[in-house]
């Protein structure tokens, strides 16, 4: 239970701190959609990786598990750039498709931390 509290407690973190920047850059400024995602993605990760290291997995900060999370980040991104693309084409406005992430994110993230970026003994 603490495991799926702490990730919860990361995650929403996480998440407000994507949508809130993605919503700011998106519409405050001129920047391509695709870069106002990828600043709040690496804003996004940051909290993600540290928080779910020190507070979910309770592991130490490695380099190596850096580099797998690097590696988790980038394919979580292309997801998430193809489906604000298609939400986008079909005429969706950001703020819905952004809370789609919100659903998205979580699981896959989950998914790759448990078992790819801080899995091994307990």
């Amino acid at each position: 239970m603490r495991l799926i509290a702490g990730f919860a407690g990361v995650g929403v973190a996480a998440t407000l701190c994507h949508i809130l920047i993605l919503n700011l850059v998106g519409s405050l400024t001129p920047a391509p959609l695709a870069l106002a995602n990828l600043l709040a993605y690496l804003a996004a990760s940051l909290i993600t990786f540290v928080g779910n290291a020190l507070i979910s997995f309770r592991r130490p900060v490695t380099l190596a598990s850096g580099l797998r999370f690097a590696l988790v980040s980038a394919v979580i991104l292309v997801v998430d750039q193809v489906y604000l693309e298609v939400f986008r084409t079909l005429g969706a406005p950001l703020w819905i498709s952004s809370w789609g992430l919100a659903v998205l994110n979580p699981a896959l993230n989950f998914l790759f931390l448990r078992f790819f970026v801080f899995a091994g003994p307990r």
